[in-house]
């Protein structure tokens, strides 16, 4: 009595009673998983326009956070309870779901060089109408610069891999790819259909294909994406975060390879069971995948406490600073937020040259509506391309002004310039504060060390 011993009657109750004492623990431990993620995913959703999540992309971080899930959910449940999956999950799940998170996390990789490529390719593209470019000639558009073919190598590289680098064509390689694993397992389930087909499964060369694509995409593939990103910076952390997610994935995918030579061998060393790699990895990336922007978010909401407007206007006011804040602009992905903000300046004094109150005037002088014009279509006109990112109905609001035709007023750019200052200062600001206050640090223990070293 109280002893958790079962009385002889009667024998099918205490059957299942033991039965449910062994499966609840996994039970606890399964829901519990779900239920991380789910807050994980409303986390990424409900802050899905933070900076942080936006360039990380808030569908590729649903996607992996739901493939590490279900992968781990399936390991653990597994490792306890084999007999709760048919033979043929067994060859499936992995099969289809181990290269499906190495091609999420690649499409990751292929992003973030995308946003630095992107950016620096438009920051290319403007130097052929910047600042520097058009002294002494201040009346010049944008379209007359564009047409003497400044940075035409950028111009053409840009054009060339704009579609190439989109979020569409890596979905597209992703289901190519995945295409071709479901081949490959279609052909070797109906080989081996009748081992497959059985409840209890002992599965022998089937799986060779798993463990051979795993160590394709470690060997070759995580090479393939180092590669990638090697030279990309970026304020946001997301090539730290996706290096130390392979660093945990080689880990993983050596541990295991270790663990099975152990047991081919027969050696007696004692080895965790390969399963545990598996589970901790899962585990591991995901918290990767949601700290890291927490952490940058939070990061960027202490370095807005120590700044000011003051500053940050002397800032768009000093020449050499402006322009440090344009080339921190491109590891930042906002680039085209800084070369609004130069256009608007210059737009600004052109119109002062031939209009005494440029806040009222009506512009009708072709060169000046033409610029306003290169403005709308280079920056806010829906899928131009340095597309703002800005509010649809300030977007609306011009798109009209624009359609009803000239003259102009500078007044109309005006809500919008606001909205793209606001996103400076909140937003890329806080980062190069950031970043500027670290390499200031960075040399002054430089200078410490040199001085220790030769006193």
């Amino acid at each position: 009595m109280g002893l958790g011993i079962c009385p002889p009657p009667p024998k099918a109750t205490c059957t299942e009673s033991n039965l449910l004492m062994e499966t609840t623990p996994l039970l606890i431990v399964l829901l519990g998983w779900i239920s991380i993620l789910i807050i994980s995913i409303l986390l990424i959703y409900l802050n899905r326009k933070a900076p942080a999540i936006h360039y990380r992309g808030v569908g590729l971080l649903v996607a992996s956070i739901i493939v590490n899930g279900f992968l781990a959910f399936y390991y653990i449940a597994h490792d306890q309870k084999p007999d709760w999956f048919p033979c043929f999950l067994m060859l499936w799940i992995p099969s289809l779901g181990i290269p499906l998170w190495f091609l999420v996390n690649g499409a990751r990789f292929f992003k973030l060089a995308m946003l630095y490529k992107m950016n620096q390719a438009k920051l290319g593209i403007s130097s052929g109408f910047s600042e520097e470019a058009t002294q002494g000639i201040e009346l010049a558009s944008f379209h007359d610069y564009a047409d003497k073919g400044f940075q035409s190598r950028f111009k053409k590289w840009y054009s060339q891999n704009q579609s190439r680098f989109s979020l569409n064509s890596i979905i597209f390689l992703i289901l190519g790819f995945m295409l071709f694993h479901s081949l490959i397992t279609v052909m070797i389930h109906v080989i081996s259909k009748d081992v497959i087909n059985q409840r209890v499964c002992v599965v022998d060369w089937e799986m060779i294909p798993v463990v051979s694509f795993h160590g394709i995409y470690v060997l070759l593939l995580f090479p393939g994406l180092v590669w990638v990103v090697w030279r990309v910076e970026d304020a946001h952390w997301i090539k730290r975060e996706l290096m130390l997610v392979l660093i945990v994935e080689t880990v993983n995918f050596t541990g295991r390879l270790v663990a099975v030579i152990i047991r081919m061998v027969g050696s007696t060393i004692p080895i965790a069971p390969t399963t545990w790699f598996t589970v901790a990895t899962l585990v591991i990336v995901h918290s990767i995948t949601i700290v890291f922007p927490v952490i940058d978010g939070w990061q960027e909401t202490r370095s807005r406490s120590q700044i000011n407007q003051a500053s940050f206007q002397m800032m768009l006011d000093d020449p050499y600073m402006f322009q440090s804040f344009k080339l921190f602009s491109v590891k930042d992905f906002s680039v085209e937020n800084v070369l609004f903000y130069e256009a608007y300046k210059r737009l600004g004094r052109n119109v002062k040259l031939r209009h005494k109150d440029a806040k009222t005037s009506q512009i009708s002088d072709s060169v000046l509506v033409d610029e306003i014009l290169q403005i709308y279509t280079t920056f806010i006109k829906s899928k131009s391309s340095f597309e703002l990112n800005v509010p649809g109905r300030l977007r609306r609001e011009l798109d009209i002004t624009i359609e009803a035709g000239p003259p102009f007023s500078i007044q109309a750019l005006e809500k919008i310039k606001e909205e793209v200052f606001i996103n400076m200062y909140h937003h890329t600001y806080p980062r190069f504060v950031r970043e500027t206050n670290s390499s200031t640090k960075h040399s002054d223990s430089a200078s410490e060390s040199a001085l220790v070293s030769n006193p």
